[in-house]
């Protein structure tokens, strides 16, 4: 009877020094899962940071960029349309009044510059360039929307799997 309680204590004893290395080994296994994953949430975090920081100075600069592309695509063609006064003063002066509308939007082009419905495949187009800008633009703040919603995720999950991690260290002592 005696040697049945001794192997029992020590089959009992294997069992749990077993089931704790077992435990054991599963912590470890999540707290490495645990650091991979705060290395990818800060990466996505030091990302997201410096697209924070550049994207509004980038996207502003490259919008700027077109718009003045356009302005200028604008005066040639009303030049070779000869809708230009031709005058080099008068050039500059229409060129700044291309500028000013294309900042705001096209409201009021095309009776600025074409009252007699001459160029309306040039605004059509103008029109469809600045269009695309905005869809650009609105490209832009989506993806930078999607990155920030991911980060968050990925941070959620770092949160959770480290307050799961807590609990298996709790309750393994």
């Amino acid at each position: 009877l005696l040697a049945t309680v001794h192997r029992l204590r020590e089959s009992r004893g294997r069992r749990g020094r077993h089931q704790l290395r077992a435990l054991q080994a599963q912590r470890d296994l999540a707290l490495e899962k645990v650091k991979v994953l705060e290395k990818d949430v800060q990466e996505l975090h030091m990302k997201a940071i410096w697209k924070s920081e550049n994207w509004g100075t980038d996207t502003v600069q490259q919008t700027a960029n077109e718009r003045t592309a356009t302005s200028s695509r604008l005066y040639e063609m009303q030049e070779t349309l000869g809708l230009g006064n031709g005058s080099g003063s008068d050039g500059a002066a229409d060129t700044a009044k291309i500028s000013t509308e294309a900042q705001t939007d096209f409201i009021g082009v095309e009776e600025a510059w074409d009252p007699q419905g001459a160029g309306s495949p040039l605004l059509r187009q103008l029109r469809e360039e600045v269009r695309r800008i905005g869809q650009r633009l609105d490209d832009e703040i989506a993806s930078r929307q999607g990155a920030e919603l991911k980060c968050q995720r990925l941070e959620e999950l770092v949160n959770g799997l480290q307050k799961r991690l807590n609990g298996l260290n709790n309750n393994s002592f």
